[in-house]
């Protein structure tokens, strides 16, 4: 494999200006049970019983990992017991509102202890994005972030280089995933650098280059914008002009309620990558997996190209499945009876076991090239990667900007802070409030 090493070609210090809190954001919708929340005197209040899972490995921030020009932090995960030569590596992006620590209750952890393989946690950061997005549409109208070997991808391309330099890891088994805002990231990545990544995971995410502008971000969350396959696979080619090799397999979930991110981003997200693996949208296979609708798609030679997890009522989060030893609920981890981590990882063939749709991921080779292309194009960015949300909370009790409690218990609505919204069922979300003056965005 090659891979152009491209130090970072801008520094984006000028690009952070103090207006990025007004990305601040109403998460609609409400999540799954046994979700926590932080009030505004910063103690937590449970709103059900959790239960933390975590691998039994080494966790730890490092630093150091190349010129960064994306300002990311990494941290990584070593696993118990440590693995053999030619490990696999899983890069893991959290949500707009999380960051590293939160995401380690994904089930990735626990599934690396299992199969030995290491894991990436790329941690946005605050001066960046308000909200902590990974900047997938771009930054105050620099689309540096969207092109190969700039801004954030490039950051987290030198986190893989720096893991390949510190362990033994298998450069033909690299393999990408996030949520929301992360699942939009790992589109990025799949574009940018397709010789990098064999396998790629996306939950609740959106296509690469859905907008560059500011102005349409809400629309691509919700509803999501419809765009002729060949428009969405042209803009990936356009990522990285001249490749000829491999795409990452891709598995996508989505759940069926979720009114953050829009089921139809699914359908969209398999339309972009059937046309760029030059596969059709009729699936070869169908099952019902840990009660989730599953659909398999295969290439002429019968290979498992992409896989989509449909989860029934499920809204906006990562599924897990505590009960199994697979992460943790709270906040945008969601207790599904299904864990997604390892799901995805037996598609990608890392776990010794043929997943549900193939074993074994493509080769990340391809000849790339150490400059590659760009492929934004457009008007201004959007800051926060989210998608405005009228001004109601996710439960009808509050406006997003007022001063009521989103749960009605009277607390202020301060500008970036988190309150509970209170759902029917006892369910609950989170609400993020904005300025009055400002739009709101949801990520």
């Amino acid at each position: 494999m090659h891979r152009g090493w491209i130090p970072g070609a801008h520094a984006r210090g000028w690009l952070r200006p103090a207006s990025a809190v007004v990305a601040l954001a109403l998460l609609g919708g409400c999540g799954a049970a046994d979700e926590t929340w932080t009030g505004g005197d910063g103690a937590g209040e449970q709103l059900g019983q959790t239960r933390e899972n975590l691998g039994q490995g080494s966790y730890q921030e490092v630093t150091g990992f190349g010129s960064n020009p994306g300002g990311l932090k990494m941290y990584r995960y070593v696993p118990s017991p440590a693995p053999g030569p030619g490990a696999p590596l899983v890069v893991a992006m959290h949500a707009c509102s999380q960051d590293a620590a939160t995401y380690r209750t994904a089930g990735f952890e626990e599934v690396a202890d299992q199969h030995g393989f290491y894991v990436i946690y790329p941690e946005q950061q605050t001066a960046n994005n308000a909200l902590k997005c990974f900047n997938w549409a771009g930054e105050y109208g620099v689309t540096d972030n969207l092109e190969r070997g700039k801004g954030e991808n490039e950051s987290i391309v030198e986190m893989v280089l720096k893991m390949e330099a510190d362990f033994d890891v298998d450069s033909g088994r690299v393999f990408v995933m996030g949520h929301s805002g992360g699942g939009a990231q790992t589109s990025v990545m799949m574009a940018t650098w397709p010789d990098v990544f064999a396998g790629a995971g996306i939950i609740a995410g959106i296509p690469y280059h859905c907008t560059t502008s500011t102005f349409q971000v809400s629309s691509c969350l919700s509803p999501g914008i419809d765009k002729a396959p060949m428009t969405h696979g042209d803009l990936v080619r356009q990522a990285f002009p001249g490749y000829s090799g491999p795409y990452p397999r891709l598995s996508i979930w989505q759940g069926t309620a979720d009114t953050l991110v829009k089921p139809m981003n699914a359908n969209e997200l398999l339309e972009q990558w059937s046309n760029v693996m030059g596969i059709d949208t009729t699936a070869d296979q169908e099952d019902v997996v840990d009660g989730a609708n599953h659909k398999v798609f295969k290439d002429s030679s019968g290979t498992s190209q992409i896989e989509l997890y449909e989860i029934p009522g499920a809204g906006h989060g990562t599924f897990v499945d505590p009960q199994s030893g697979c992460g943790s609920t709270s906040t945008y981890m969601l207790d599904q009876d299904i864990c997604a981590a390892r799901r995805m990882a037996e598609f990608w063939g890392i776990t010794g076991t043929p997943g549900n749709g193939g074993s074994g991921g493509s080769s990340a080779s391809g000849g790339s090239s150490a400059n590659g292309g760009s492929s934004a194009s457009g008007g201004s960015s959007a800051s926060g990667g989210s998608s405005a949300s009228g001004g109601s909370s996710a439960s009808g009790g509050s406006s997003a900007s007022g001063g009521s409690s989103a749960s009605g218990g009277g607390m202020a609505c301060i500008p970036g802070q988190q309150l509970a919204c209170a759902c029917g069922g006892g369910l609950t979300g989170v609400q993020l409030c904005k300025p009055k003056r400002d739009r709101a965005w949801t990520v």
